[in-house]
């Protein structure tokens, strides 16, 4: 840019992007007297207050706060980008994430002190949500621009790719150009399966906490403890539910099929740990639903799990009508209420569900009708094997 300001000061390109000029090095700097007088030159910063005091005949309070704003629009900004893991057909495709202004969350280790894993997963619930952000969505040759919400949300729909094969396809999103504040980010990533509408596969849907992943959620005290003082590698997951997933994930033939859903009453905020969970512990992937817990209109309630819960698995169900599933759940909360309505419901489509029993339940109680309650893996699997649900070793 070849523009000068009315001093004939040349204008920088970083400045100019925020319509300002810089200060010419050689130009003299004015004094106050009293600093004249003992031979002090004045401060660099009282130098551009002043200079901008006398272009624009701001108060030295407007002055200061004009400053304050160049240089915050002119400070890069490090931001997150979470790209939640989902599903969807050939007609229709969802991609949902969110923005983070950078926080300092350190990598995991085993060995990892209490208080490290305290500070660290306290910094996931700060709210430092990057908000009003263009990004740029692709899904293979697929593009989409669209701007992050308040919360720092983002949703962007693609529709009519049958072009793309099914199976599971890695949507990338990244800053777009259009963005006016200075930032910079990594690549955000999440995987989505693909599937036709007449797929008639068996699937998974399954709970997190206590189905898979040890929290003791039905003891606030110890679900706390668990979460905020653990990571995802030293927290427990439940013994051989990687094995029976991966199994059902190849299906009876060992032909192989993606089709794992994660429902969960956790909140978005644990995403990334749980999706590093999940990693760690060899499930298989698959898409991800949390909360996004919030006062905001269209938030979901901390307190409201069965509405949440039903309302997210019946759109799975009804993504893909033809499919079958397996549901795994825990008798803490409300799964097994939760998953008799399903069947009830949906019966052509629940083919078998499971109950991991970590309250001590009675097995014959009415509450478990039509379900398997478990304490032992291997029942489980005897069952699925007879089902026909997964191959023998």
């Amino acid at each position: 840019m070849n523009n000068s300001n009315k001093n004939d000061e040349p204008v920088s390109e970083q400045a100019a992007e925020f319509g300002e000029s810089e200060l010419s090095p050689s130009e003299p700097a004015a004094m106050p007297a009293e600093a004249a007088a003992e031979g002090v030159p004045a401060a660099p910063a009282k130098r551009r207050r002043r200079r901008l005091r006398r272009k624009t005949d701001e108060s030295p309070q407007e002055a200061r706060r004009t400053e304050g704003r160049r240089l915050l629009q002119r400070r890069t900004r490090l931001v997150t980008i979470d790209v939640y893991d989902g599903y969807g057909t050939s007609e229709k495709l969802q991609v949902r994430g969110r923005l983070y202004f950078k926080r300092p969350v350190q990598d995991a280790e085993e060995s990892d002190s209490r208080l490290r894993n305290l500070v660290n997963t306290s910094r996931r619930f700060i709210g430092n949500e990057a908000e009003k952000v263009w990004v740029q969505v692709q899904l293979r040759e697929h593009l989409r621009e669209v701007q992050t919400d308040h919360e720092g949300l983002f949703s962007v729909i693609f529709e009519d790719i049958g072009d793309i094969p099914y199976g599971v396809h890695t949507v990338t999103v990244t800053l777009a150009s259009k963005n006016r504040r200075r930032m910079q980010a990594e690549t955000g990533s999440g995987h989505f399966i693909l599937h036709h509408l007449d797929s008639d596969r068996v699937g998974i849907i399954s709970d997190i906490d206590d189905t898979i992943l040890r929290t003791e959620a039905t003891s606030k005290v110890r679900l706390l403890k668990n979460v905020f003082l653990s990571n995802y590698k030293t927290q427990s997951a439940v013994e051989g539910m990687s094995d029976i997933y991966r199994a059902i994930h190849h299906g009876p033939l060992g032909d192989g099929y993606d089709a794992t859903h994660y429902v969960s009453s956790s909140p978005d905020n644990l995403y990334s740990r749980i999706n590093m969970f999940l990693d760690y512990r060899k499930f298989p992937a698959g898409s991800i639903d949390l909360k996004n817990i919030g006062l905001r209109k269209g938030s979901d309630s901390l307190f409201e799990h069965e509405k949440y819960k039903l309302g997210r698995i019946q759109r799975i169900l009804e993504t893909y009508p033809k499919r079958r599933f397996v549901l795994f759940g825990d008798s803490g909360e409300h799964d097994p209420e939760i998953y008799r309505k399903l069947a009830r419901q949906y019966a052509g489509q629940i083919v078998a569900v499971y109950i991991h029993n970590v309250t001590g339940a009675d097995p014959y109680s009415s509450r478990f009708e039509g379900q398997m309650l478990f304490t032992s893996i291997d029942k489980v699997r005897r069952d699925l094997l007879k089902r026909g649900l997964v191959y023998s070793d």
